[in-house]
């Protein structure tokens, strides 16, 4: 049984029925197509939108006869569909285009950014007055998530949010969780899930002097000190949907420091380099998705091309069947090596374990300034996407945009392709 939820007389608006008038993912989506329409030059129109039950929680289609009308099992699949008419209706083409359906071949899409705060030794100040400033202006780039179709927002600064136990950094985490537990409320607001971001290992010293432990991969009380901070990160802001890590690439700084978990030296017998990373992903993965519920998604990103991030046989041998595939999603450059698409082969590691992946681009060029000098990498990334989606993965991940000349742009096409692989990039 279907029956209409929204029904759009140009700029005059009613909804039925009366609980989805105040949804904020449809009204985002609805304010987009007005204004969409209104650049166009469009007259009165009309957009009917039905709810039915037949449709994927993404999913929708539209049909034009006898007027346009929009199926979606969800609001979010709702949003999805208006935002996509939106999109549609700013092209030169005929609108609305011809009926379809639609739902993403990659189900996971995230896009990295931050909460817009100053990252200082102090910390934010975290009055109400400035996280209800800091919020709304992070309120618009989960807007944008929206509008290009991500379903999940990451951010970064891990570190900022752990509950320490320390007279300085303890107090100024808790101002930043103030933040965080506004902005992950924003989101569920939108119907998106909202993942914090940091590399690793990156500790405070006195946080392992608490458990006695040496920054050491052969000492069982470091891994215990560094699952604790993910358990007292998740009891103090259980709203997060999950986390997102690297230990490829480490950037501390103030007072915390830093242990490179693969290329330490350790006394003999010292753990190889698969080892290492497997202990890792398991103390992590017991934490974030065993006792939490929570989803851990990892870059295997690392400085080079002769490790588990671009040779298969290492990969393999990090990820064996020890490593439980639940709650966990691998995210892989689409390049062998960095954001060189002139010069990088197809990243070889999809594909090689039942693990979940998402592929993880690039917006620009790195040969290229950068996204400062005009170029289309979108060629590239596309026919990297659909080796990774080949490949079997199930995602995408990429870095919200800059304002320089075409990354907007860039960031459309890669939205595109990660709802749909196999599209047209020119």
């Amino acid at each position: 049984m279907t029956r209409p939820l929204v029904v759009l007389f140009a700029a005059a608006l009613s909804v039925c029925p009366a609980e989805l008038e105040k949804d904020p993912a449809v009204r985002v989506a609805l304010e987009d197509l007005q204004e969409a329409m209104a650049a166009r030059g469009a007259g009165a129109s009309r957009l009917t939108l039905m709810q039915v039950p037949d449709l994927g929680e993404q999913e929708y289609e539209w049909r034009n006869e006898p007027a346009l009308e929009l199926r979606a099992a969800t609001p979010l699949g709702a949003a999805f569909g208006i935002t996509r008419l939106a999109w549609l209706a700013r092209t030169g083409q005929p609108f609305p285009s011809p009926a379809r359906r639609e739902a993403p071949a990659l189900p996971h899409r995230f896009v990295l950014t931050d909460l817009g705060l100053a990252d200082t030794v102090e910390g934010p100040p975290g009055d109400p007055a400035d996280v209800a400033r800091v919020t709304e202006r992070f309120r618009s780039k989960l807007r944008e998530a929206l509008r290009f179709s991500q379903n999940y927002v990451m951010v970064s600064g891990m570190e900022n949010y752990i509950p320490w136990e320390e007279p300085v950094y303890g107090p100024r985490a808790e101002r930043y969780r103030r933040y965080l537990a506004a902005a992950v409320s924003a989101a569920h607001q939108l119907h998106l899930k909202l993942l914090l971001y940091g590399d690793e290992a990156i500790f405070l010293p006195s946080w392992l002097e608490r458990f006695q432990a040496r920054p050491s991969v052969k000492d069982p009380r470091f891994w215990s000190a560094l699952q604790e901070k993910y358990r007292r990160l998740f009891r103090a802001v259980p709203e997060l949907d999950g986390i997102s890590t690297r230990i490829g690439e480490m950037l501390p700084k103030y007072d915390f420091q830093a242990l490179d978990l693969v290329h330490t030296p350790e006394q003999e017998p010292s753990p190889r380099i698969e080892e290492r990373y497997r202990t890792y992903i398991r103390h992590i993965q017991d934490v974030v998705s065993g006792e939490f519920g929570k989803l851990f998604v990892h870059r295997t990103w690392v400085t080079n091309d002769w490790e588990q991030h671009s040779v298969p046989d290492v990969y393999r041998d990090t990820f064996t069947p020890q490593v439980p595939v639940r709650g966990l999603l691998l995210a892989i450059k689409l390049t062998k090596q960095d954001q060189w698409y002139y010069g990088s082969a197809f990243n070889p590691t999809f594909g090689q374990t039942p693990h979940a992946t998402a592929a993880q681009g690039e917006l620009y060029s790195g040969y290229h300034g950068f996204g400062t000098i005009v170029d289309f990498p979108a060629r590239w990334f596309g026919a990297a996407m659909q080796h990774a989606r080949i490949h079997g993965t199930q995602g995408t991940y990429t870095t919200f945009p800059n304002r320089t000349l075409l990354a907007p742009g860039m960031f459309y096409v890669w939205s595109r392709l990660a709802w749909n692989p196999d599209s047209d990039v020119e």
